[in-house]
């Protein structure tokens, strides 16, 4: 049970004695630098949609600082009045904790692409500038137990490679003002997010877009999920523990990548690199997987990384695997470039770009 007093609006500030408030709070601080930092320091925009996790994130964080921005980007996805009551409970919890509030609006509706991916990517950038404008360094997401399982099962049926299967990180920067972004729920049971508005007397928001099952993560969370939860409840927690295994897994095959970068050599036409060319006896001598990697980063810098969410692992793996097995010389088509296997040499290219 939380024991909370009562802010002026109705709203109340939960207790850090609940075991669920002190974990949010004791990952916050460990991932907005640790014991040495002290809380004043740790200036935070939580991105809060209004919705029952970020809600409770707010009241956790409000729970130990003050030192808080509550935030909410509003983009044309939605029908505008429903955009604007999601914004309207986020600045209102803001407004009853007493914390400042900020808001940005982005237009996504008339961008080519798929529009989820181009409204989170804005959703981003939109928060970063609002974290430099408000002094934050650091911006918290409401990411939590259920969304890391969602994740890793999304990357499973899209065929991902590790990076995928390692879930959403707990901490990773954004843009390039040196802030970063905090996901101090990754533990927490989406049922504690609803308890603990529940408890401090706050009614959420709630997004009709979650209940569209024609989107991939609502349909697995109504189904799979679900039914996975049903079976074993504590799934959520082994998928949290599994993807932190898979990323220290990741982060090797990265420093074996990174390793190898120096052997690159860059071709480039008109002053703009168009490819990346490897030795390929050089390449024989190490896992498929780090050849594989190597490739996909070349892929990801040519391309400035469009493209890397429809590059599927088993396209990734078949290029490696002819680089250390095939006689012949193939050559695989990646949207956007091709990946040349010759006798001697490894090529990645841009598909517009010129022979030579």
């Amino acid at each position: 049970m939380i024991l909370a007093m009562p802010d002026s609006n109705g709203v109340v500030r939960p207790s850090r004695h609940d075991s669920a408030v002190g974990m949010v709070v004791r990952h916050w601080r460990r991932l907005t630098g640790g014991p040495e930092r002290r809380d004043q320091d740790r200036r935070t925009l939580i991105a809060c949609s209004g919705g029952a996790d970020s809600s409770a994130l707010t009241l956790c964080l409000a729970s130990a600082t003050d030192r808080l921005v509550v935030a909410h980007v509003v983009h044309d996805l939605r029908p505008r009045a429903e955009s604007l009551a999601d914004r309207a409970r986020a600045r209102d919890l803001a407004a009853g904790l007493g914390l400042p509030f900020a808001e940005a609006h982005v237009r996504v509706a008339e961008l080519p692409g798929n529009d989820e991916a181009n409204a989170r990517r804005l959703r981003y950038e939109a928060l970063e500038r609002l974290a430099f404008e408000q002094g934050c360094p650091y911006i918290a997401t409401a990411h939590h137990a259920e969304d890391q399982l969602e994740t890793m099962l999304m990357g499973l049926v899209r065929g991902t490679g590790l990076s995928g299967l390692a879930g959403v990180r707990p901490r990773r920067p954004v843009g390039e003002r040196g802030i970063q972004v905090v996901r101090p729920m990754l533990r927490l049971a989406r049922v504690e997010s609803e308890r603990i508005c529940r408890e401090c007397k706050w009614a959420w928001a709630e997004d009709p877009t979650n209940r569209d099952v024609t989107r991939l993560r609502a349909a697995l969370r109504a189904g799979p999920v679900r039914e996975l939860l049903r079976i074993r409840p504590a799934t959520c927690d082994h998928a949290v523990n599994v993807a932190e295994f898979v990323r220290e897994a990741a982060a090797l095959v990265e420093d074996a990548v990174a390793h190898e970068w120096p052997s690159a050599t860059v071709v480039e036409r008109d002053g703009r690199v168009v490819a990346y060319s490897f030795d390929r006896e050089r390449l024989r001598g190490l896992r498929w997987i780090v050849v594989g990697s190597l490739l996909r980063s070349a892929y990801a810098r040519l391309r400035d990384g469009r493209g890397l969410d429809r590059l599927r692992a088993r396209s990734v793996r078949a290029a490696a695997m002819a680089v250390r097995h095939a006689d012949d010389a193939p050559e695989f088509q990646w949207q956007g470039a091709r990946v040349r296997v010759g006798r001697d040499r490894v090529e990645v290219r841009l598909e517009d770009s010129e022979d030579g």
